[in-house]
């Protein structure tokens, strides 16, 4: 074999060298290019997150009145707030201003408060599931149902006073024995969020779709115009927010909050039969 000199050698590293150089420089200008590529997404972002605003040390949050999200069950305080107070076997919570459906109950009754606002929209998907159950365990005796009706929706949120003409309207209808019929109406025709029930609604639509009729509705109207049921009303809010229960819908058992799920996943609403309610009812009650 051939041996190759040292000129030789050089002459072909000679040669070789300019294709060398050519892919050097081609690797550098790869290399320069991503660099330069991730340098600008690299400012971007800069850019970005200087313009972004930066929330103070002292903002209060957003109010919500506790209308509980789709993954929220059942009810959640305003942020910021405390939470409800829960309630034990040894301390139960019950409070003193409510509405008393169906109130003639047999002690041994299970007693179900319902923290409700009429322009809460999870307030009414409670209502379609557990509404009509509640009810008829009402009027079985087996359940004592007390609504306190609230106004935080209208005061906190949207700021009119639709929540409470509904609430007073509603208490009006308790006075001619016509409370779960109005109630349910309401709760049936409940505005869009924001846009609140009109007066003309609550004197007069709502009742003749409750059947208030002739001197019923004379008592009913008298009731509402007067503002006789406003100071009930007002204790009502009151006393829940002294409470610390922030939120609607909430419901109690026995005077222990007790978790009634809202179906928050579910477009379709699926109510509930009387029985598996009292037995879940139940249920709880001997849980505590």
């Amino acid at each position: 074999m051939e041996r190759i000199t040292q000129s030789q050698l050089a002459q072909l590293i000679e040669r070789a060298a300019p294709d060398k150089r050519d892919e050097t420089i081609r690797t550098l200008q790869i290399g320069l290019a991503l660099v330069s590529v991730l340098a600008i997404i690299l400012a971007a972002a800069v850019v970005v997150l200087a313009l972004r605003p930066t929330p103070s040390a002292t903002e209060t949050p957003p109010v919500t009145a506790g209308v509980p999200t789709p993954s929220q069950d059942p009810g959640t305080e305003n942020p910021g707030q405390e939470g409800p107070q829960l309630g034990t076997a040894e301390n139960p919570l019950f409070l003193d201003s409510y509405v008393s459906v169906n109130p003639r109950v047999n002690p041994d009754a299970i007693i179900v408060e319902m923290h409700t606002d009429y322009q809460c929209p999870w307030c009414q998907r409670g209502e379609q599931i557990y509404g009509e159950a509640l009810h008829e365990l009402s009027i079985s005796g087996e359940v004592d149902l007390r609504i306190h009706l609230r106004t935080l929706v209208g005061d906190a949120i949207i700021g009119n006073d639709s929540s409470e003409r509904a609430a007073r309207a509603a208490l009006c209808a308790d006075q001619v024995d016509a409370f779960w019929s109005y109630h349910s109406v309401l709760f049936y025709n409940q505005p869009p969020e924001g846009v609140g029930f009109t007066d003309t609604q609550l004197r007069v639509d709502y009742p003749a779709q409750a059947g208030i009729t002739d001197r019923a509705l004379t008592t009913f109207l008298e009731c509402y115009d007067s503002g006789a049921t406003a100071d009930l009303v007002q204790a009502m809010e009151m006393e829940g927010r002294q409470a610390e229960i922030h939120g609607t819908p909430y419901y109690y058992v026995n005077g222990i909050l007790a978790p009634l799920p809202l179906q928050p996943d579910s477009a379709v609403v699926t109510p509930w039969s009387s029985s598996d309610l009292l037995a879940a009812l139940q249920d709880f009650v001997a849980s505590l």
